[in-house]
This record gives C-alpha cells, structure tokens and sequence, in this order.
C-alpha cells in the first residue's frame, strides 16, 4: 500500500513540475501600475521617449474625460509568458481584480521578432461603445505604422479614431460595409488574376498565329515572284541559243 502511495505522489510530481515551470520565470510578465483611473503608458519595449508619453496620456486623458472609460497603452518586446493569441486577455485577467466595474480599452503593442502583435480589446462597459468589430477596424488602421516602426503615429492614429467612434463618425453598420467590400475585393483577386492570365495567354497566341500566319504568305509571295522572274530569263536565254544555232547553221554552206 506505501509503494503505492509513493508511486502516486511521484506520478503527480511529476505532472506538476513541467507545467510550474513557465510560471517560475515570470520576466516577460507585464505588471501594471493601476491606482487610479488615468490613462497608463507601460513602455516595455522601450520605443516611446518620455515626451511621447506624456503625449498620449495628455490626449488619452481628453477621451477619459469623454467617456470614463480607463485606457491602457502596452508595449513588450517579450511574450514568451503568454498563450499565443491571448496575450491581451491574459494580461487583462491579471489585473480584473483592480479594473473590477470600470470600462478599459487595452492596446498590446509587441516588437518580439517571433511574435509581432498590434491589438485593441475593450472590456466591460467600452465593449459597448468600442465592440470587436471597431477595433479590428482600428488595429487596420494601425497595423502599417507598426509594421514601419512609427509607434507614436499609431497611437496619434487609435485615439484619433476611438474619438471618431465617440462622435459617432465610425459606427459598426459603417465599418461592416467597409469591411464587406474589402472582402469582396479580396476574394474576387484570385479571379481577377487568373482571367488576367487567360486573356494574356490567349492574345500571346492569337498573336503569335498572326505572326507565322504573315510570315509564311511572304515567304510564298517572295518564292513567287523569284519563279516568274528566273523562268521567262531561261526561255529567253534558250530562245537566244537557238537563233544563233540556227544562224550559224545557216551560214556554213555559203
């Protein structure tokens, strides 16, 4: 009955272990500072200067005053602590303890080489102003400064559009159609290209017909006119031998 016991709690330990160790170097984690409701810049990567903090927060600050909700900035150039994918929400989750009641919109900038990530979330009450099609409309909006490495014109680009939102500029219905057409564009690509392709194919060939077909009629024309010129120039020249046979036949005798 011991072995048994001893066999268990090894076993056990032995599932424990692999799964606590993630958790038993938390380097990457992102702890924030929440003591009050005022927009938060947490620049982990390093990619914003003071002065462009102090930016954002300042014109963050006018959109709280607008509607009371709690913006959170937040860069890393580390995730590995995080599930792919569900980073924004993990970090949220850590932290819903402090932000229990209040509206938060959360923005996740990550520069980590293997793991690239431009994401809007909002929580709670800025769910209903701010809903997960506005901000995938948004994160568009932003995704190419990112990509470039022009962090504070991302930013100048979110709070200019969460403003536009609040004004009632960008609706759901607005960004839908947006969106509708864009994915029409997109997958009507693929189809645009292959008859693109066809109709280039199809002209290279007629083309190219054309082309052999011109090119055999004046070969022919050219042989044409080569036989009617070289064959009277040989009955001529056998007409000339004859009458001078035939004049110096008849001039022997004489």
């Amino acid at each position: 009955m011991k072995h048994l016991i001893r066999c268990f709690i090894i076993c056990t330990l032995l599932t424990l272990i692999p799964a606590l160790l993630p958790y038993s170097d938390c380097s990457a984690r992102i702890s924030l500072d929440i003591s009050d409701d005022k927009p938060i810049v947490q620049d982990n990567a390093d990619i914003l200067d003071d002065y462009q903090e102090i930016t954002i927060i300042d014109n963050a600050t006018e959109l709280y005053e607008k509607t009371g909700f709690v913006y959170i900035f937040i860069t890393t150039d580390n995730t590995t602590d995080y599930k792919v994918s569900r980073e924004l929400e993990s970090i949220y989750n850590e932290h819903r303890s402090k932000l229990t009641g209040k509206g938060v919109v959360l923005l996740l900038i990550s520069t980590d080489p293997d793991n690239m990530i431009c994401e809007l979330q909002a929580y709670q009450a800025a769910d209903d102003m701010f809903p997960q099609t506005i901000c995938n409309y948004i994160e568009e909006k932003m995704i190419n400064d990112v990509a470039d490495g022009e962090y504070m014109n991302a930013a100048n680009t979110l709070l200019k559009e969460l403003n536009r939102v609040y004004n009632g500029e960008v609706t759901t219905d607005s960004v839908s159609e947006d969106n509708v057409f864009a994915d029409k564009v997109k997958s009507r690509i693929p189809a645009i290209i292959l008859a693109v392709c066809i109709s280039f194919i199809i002209s290279s060939i007629i083309v190219l017909r054309i082309s052999l077909a011109s090119g055999k009629g004046s070969r022919r024309a050219s042989s044409d006119a080569n036989g009617y010129a070289s064959y009277p120039i040989k009955k001529y020249d056998v007409y000339i031998r004859s009458i001078i046979n035939s004049y110096d036949k008849k001039r022997k005798p004489s």
